[in-house]
């Protein structure tokens, strides 16, 4: 039986981004190299989560769920549709739960068997006017252009899901945020996100087991676990907010990342209450989330290829450094070990890119070419990083 490093996507249920173990050295030595069964290649954005026998499990581009043992061998995959899979998955006990780009929520044994799959998309076939239904339907279509790829994003879901108690929950396609009951896959309850009818970001909890989700309405929610309002809060302004919010309960604050295009980034800081503590405009939006230093800062990456340090009481900066100058070039969520090293991937071209440590101070100690990379870094018990990259592979990386 091994210690199990992460269970869920950032750690925890405040999605902190704080690792349970850290690194050994900063000198960076392959130990495996797990390629893909998809040809072409495609890379795996999921980070990993693992069972008490090391086994890991993680989804990819290539829309294939994939399970892998702790020396690298495959042990099981289910294809779960032709389109990109982002989001990480998640695992308890013997339900291992990951959500398609295809917006269908499966949940699986560690053996692999399909034990339920649930559509999030519901809302739409639920509208008996095929003609407002389909006007419904193409609305949202347009709300996922992309300005900078010029072609309509297709994924249904790009956020992880969530295991607290018997239940799921995930935001997606359609009314927005659902609550499902792990062992049966039946809906428990929903919260209508309100249009347009695709979130993009996750959620999180505090430690009263409070749930906060924002929508793509530049509008943010905190819930009772029984899906109740609490409040809401409107930013007016719009902002987009893609990174999952993140909880700092020592500060009792909550973390929200987001941007409009791709230049213009924010970072707003509220309070458990609901009020603005701070706002913070930079330059690069943010498609990660704001990670929960054990120093006194906050820290993310934009897609300027700038790594942010805010103050976490006022916002100020900390430090501010560049790391990329790759278009898109820090997409993902920056990983903090127990010692406070900063573990990062980056995009440093279309196919390059590098795993980075640095210290509490953001300056770079380690770092290996692993090929253009965008999965939130991972460590065990033993100092073994794992990463996933564009490259088609699941990478482990012994420290």
């Amino acid at each position: 039986m091994r210690n199990v490093p992460s269970s869920s996507f950032l750690f925890d249920e405040q999605r902190s981004g704080q690792l349970k173990y850290g690194i050994r050295s900063y000198e960076l030595v392959p130990k495996f190299s797990f390629e893909l069964r998809s040809y072409p290649l495609k890379g795996p954005e999921s980070s990993p989560v693992f069972d008490e026998e090391g086994n890991l499990y993680f989804a990819s581009h290539d829309g294939c769920f994939y399970s892998i043992d702790y020396k690298g061998d495959l042990r099981w995959m289910y294809n779960s549709g032709r389109t990109k899979n982002y989001g990480s998955p998640a695992i308890k006990d013997d339900y291992v739960v990951f959500t398609s780009g295809e917006g269908n929520v499966h949940c699986f044994s560690k053996k692999g068997h399909l034990l339920w799959t649930y559509w999030l998309g519901q809302y739409f076939d639920n509208i008996s006017n095929r003609y407002l239904r389909k006007i419904s339907k193409t609305m949202t279509d347009w709300s996922t252009y992309d300005w900078y790829t010029k072609k309509f994003r297709l994924n249904k879901c790009w956020s992880s899901p969530l295991i607290y108690g018997e239940q799921v929950f995930i935001t997606g396609y359609g009314i927005g945020l659902h609550c499902i009951e792990l062992q049966s896959g039946r809906s428990k309850w929903t919260f209508d996100l309100g249009k347009p009818r695709y979130p993009l970001s996750g959620i999180a909890l505090d430690e009263g087991s409070n749930i906060y989700v924002a929508a793509n309405r530049h509008r943010i929610y905190k819930l009772s676990l029984d899906g109740r309002l609490i409040w809401s809060f409107n930013l007016k302004e719009k902002y987009s907010f893609w990174g999952n919010p993140s909880v700092d309960v020592e500060n009792q604050s909550v973390f929200f990342t987001g941007g409009i295009g791709e230049d213009q980034g924010i970072i707003l800081c509220l309070g458990y209450d609901g009020r603005l503590k701070w706002k913070r405009k930079i330059q690069g939006a943010i498609r990660g989330t704001a990670s929960i230093s054990h120093e006194e800062y906050v820290v993310c990456g934009t897609l300027g290829g700038q790594l942010i340090a805010l103050n976490k009481v006022d916002g100020s900066l900390v430090f501010n450094h560049l790391l990329t100058t790759a278009k898109r070039g820090l997409w993902t969520t920056p990983s903090i070990d127990p010692d406070g090293h900063i573990l990062l991937t980056t995009k440093d071209s279309n196919t390059t890119g590098r795993m980075l440590i640095l210290d509490k101070d953001g300056k770079e100690k380690a770092s290996m070419n692993v090929g253009k990379a965008l999965s939130v870094p991972v460590v065990d018990e033993e100092g073994t990083i794992y990463i996933g990259s564009w490259n088609g592979t699941m990478l482990a990386i012994n420290t």
